[in-house]
């Protein structure tokens, strides 16, 4: 089916609801933009409850962290969907987005973008700031130390962990992008496997407290680090099978305390993206940062979201209380509907470039898209 127009957009939605979109979109002087799953379908990247996809059962944060099998099973799931996922690109709803906070600011007025996706997309499209709700799918880290690690490059060190666990499933790496037809991507990066594919895959498992990624470089105080605690793990399975089975692996990273700056201990324990999970709590700063945004907004412009989740919800009703006009646009119901003095159930790209042509404007000119590179496209430039 063709993607929808900004004519299918005039011709279907009534014209008060467009008129009092583009007053909250270019008139307000403080607009907060809310956006979710629903922006990036058009990048490849499934949403949580549009109609007719069926019931979506999300990964419990306190599952995460209290089961290793719960993490194994992520862990599987995110080495297939990550490097799917890695391929989407901005589309045009990111690429309006961005448009409108361009347009905005030359008319020296202020926009605060808060997404509740970590695939950032928004950032990719050039979008100046964007504050993730819910964290980023690019980063890692440790339940323990709470070391930083990026993912595009954990993801070649997970390759490599399972280059037999891949093959063996007919997942070989080289495939990735082009496995939709044997698995389903999931919403938050990973993709649906059979329960039989999890046993044997190997966890991501060693991390480091200094504040580092797999490949710091060599003349950086934790580069030496990295490498010889890497080698080490490596040299553990060879002789013992995977190192996450073995809860004494920690003792052969003792020898390697002692090139570590001072302050500074390894530790080996279990990885964690750097996203809130359904049923976890947004971090004291996150939550105070949109909170303030929320306060100072006199216009909210939603797009793509139910708002069945409470973080983002309360953003939008915040506002509300304190006197913002709301604009919805999404595919469905919303929680925040009856908040909204414009609630337009149509196609989010469609319906920018329908009120933008409205007020005259043309938010994207082919010399303003922006796509910066993807993290592992990044990641494998850095190597090379």
């Amino acid at each position: 089916m063709s993607a929808a127009t900004a004519a299918d957009v005039l011709r279907t939605v009534p014209r008060d609801d467009l008129e009092e979109l583009a007053r909250v979109a270019f008139d307000s002087r403080s607009l907060m933009i809310v956006t979710g799953a629903g922006i990036s379908t058009r990048s490849g990247i499934p949403d949580y409850r549009s109609p007719g996809r069926g019931e979506y059962k999300p990964l419990q944060q306190a599952e995460f962290v209290s089961s290793r099998p719960a993490r194994q099973r992520y862990w599987a799931r995110s080495t297939l969907g990550y490097r799917r996922m890695n391929k989407a690109n901005p589309n045009l709803g990111h690429d309006l987005v961005a448009g409108l906070e361009r347009w905005r600011s030359a008319e020296g007025l202020e926009t605060a973008l808060v997404t509740q996706n970590v695939d950032g997309l928004h950032a990719r499209a050039g979008s100046p700031s964007v504050l993730e709700l819910h964290g980023t799918i690019h980063r890692v880290g440790c339940l323990e130390c709470g070391v930083d690690v990026c993912r595009a490059e954990l993801q070649q060190e997970l390759e490599r962990l399972n280059a037999g666990w891949l093959s063996a499933h007919g997942l070989a790496p080289k495939h990735g992008p082009e496995l939709a037809g044997r698995t389903m991507q999931r919403p938050d990066g990973d993709a649906e496997l059979p329960e039989s594919a999890y046993a044997s895959f190997r966890m991501p498992h060693l991390c480091l407290r200094p504040n580092t990624s797999w490949s710091a470089p060599e003349d950086g105080p934790s580069g030496p680090i990295v490498r010889a605690a890497v080698k080490a793990r490596r040299e553990w399975e060879e002789r013992h099978g995977p190192a996450d089975s073995a809860p004494s692996f920690a003792d052969a990273l003792r020898p390697l305390r002692r090139h570590e700056p001072r302050g500074r201990r390894s530790c080996a324990n279990a990885l964690m993206p750097r996203v809130v999970f359904h049923g976890g709590a947004l971090s004291k700063a996150v939550s105070a940062q949109s909170l303030s945004l929320a306060a100072q907004a006199d216009g909210v412009l939603m797009l793509g979201s139910s708002l069945t989740v409470f973080s983002a919800y309360r953003l939008v009703r915040q506002a509300s209380l304190a006197g913002a006009r709301v604009a919805i646009v999404n595919h469905g119901a919303t929680r925040a509907d009856a908040l909204a003095s414009a609630v337009i159930d149509a196609d989010i790209p469609a319906t920018l470039e329908c009120v933008a042509a409205m007020r005259g404007q043309e938010l994207v000119l082919p010399e303003q898209v922006v796509r910066v590179p993807s993290p592992l496209d990044r990641a494998g430039a850095t190597r090379e």
